[in-house]
């Protein structure tokens, strides 16, 4: 992003557990100065949010409403990211337990 620039920042849920949620974020960038006015990505990224309670205990999360194809694939995409940390993330404490 460069000085002269308009960001702009949405996001959309991908993905909820039962007690998270995925929400992938973009940053557009729209360029005012200069020769070439153009609109283009800057970034985008995954968040992962999990629900807690005053006591810092997850609370569940409502379901998210799939309309689309395109919202069935980016499901199903979340859900694999889901999977594949929570793998990751038992196998960490199975080797913190072993040692």
């Amino acid at each position: 992003m460069f000085p002269g620039c308009i960001i702009t920042i949405s996001g959309r849920m991908t993905f909820t557990s039962n007690k998270s949620m995925e929400i992938e974020v973009f940053v557009d960038a729209d360029t005012l100065v200069g020769e070439s006015q153009e609109k283009y990505r800057a970034v985008s990224a995954f968040f992962t949010y999990v629900s807690l309670s005053k006591e810092a205990k997850p609370l569940p999360v409502p379901q998210i409403l799939i309309e689309s194809e395109e919202e069935k694939k980016r499901f199903e995409e979340g859900k694999a990211r889901y999977l594949q940390t929570k793998a990751k993330r038992q196998a960490h404490m199975q080797s913190l337990t072993q040692q």
